[in-house]
This record gives C-alpha cells, structure tokens and sequence, in this order.
C-alpha cells in the first residue's frame, strides 16, 4: 500500500439513496467472494481459491487508500471492483459480478457467520 493513505475508518461511503455510512472493507471482501464464488467447474468445485479473491481484494483496498478520499460513492467501489477483475483478468467472475450484481456491500450487512467463515479460509482483510 502506498505510504500517503488515508484511516480506512475516517472514510465514509456515500450509498445510492445517499445515506452515509463508515467504510466497512470486510463489505468490499464478501462482495468479491460471492463473484469469484459463483463461478465453479465442471465438478461443481469452485474454479478460484483465496488467493485469487485476496488479489483482487488487495487491489481495491489499495486503489482506494491511495486515492486518499474523505468519501467514496458506492458505484465508485463498484467500478474499482470490476476495473481490478479485468486487470487481473479474472473475465468470467467480471462477467458474473456486473451480470448478477454481486455488489453485496450496500444490499447486505455483514453476519458475524460470514465474517467468522472469511477468517477461517484465511481471507485477509
């Protein structure tokens, strides 16, 4: 991460009814799982592992931090999201992201469960 970032908690997420809330990266995390995680293979397995959802993580968290906002418009998080699966060309879990609209982050507030379960499968946020 860059060295000229912003407190992750002094950021605040402006959603699309226009209701603040305190940036919250675990959101960001289980929205990127539920995308990676709708894509399985053939044996029903999925295709991708927590690395790949780690990855793509890191660079949304990255990408935001170095912007340095004070706020940040959902749709704004969105578009990192799907600017970092095309980059690191993770097309099918794009396709299923923007189809499907795995952006969980203003539709679903975290369950200690899900929390609990990302910790568990070394998902690092």
């Amino acid at each position: 991460m860059s060295e000229n970032t912003t407190n992750p908690n002094k950021i605040t997420v402006v959603k699309r009814d226009g209701k603040k809330v305190e940036f919250n990266k675990a959101k960001i995390a289980i929205a990127i799982k539920k995308g990676f995680d709708s894509i399985k293979l053939p044996n029903g397995e999925n295709k991708y592992s927590e690395k790949d959802i780690n990855k793509v993580l890191n660079n949304v968290l990255d990408k935001i931090y170095t912007q340095n906002p004070e706020k940040i418009k959902i749709e704004e998080i969105q578009d990192l999201i799907e600017a970092s699966l095309k980059e690191e060309k993770y097309i099918d879990v794009f396709e299923s992201f923007t189809t499907n609209h795995f952006l969980i982050i203003e539709k679903e507030e975290i369950n200690q469960e899900n929390f609990s379960s990302m910790k568990r499968n070394n998902i690092n946020f």
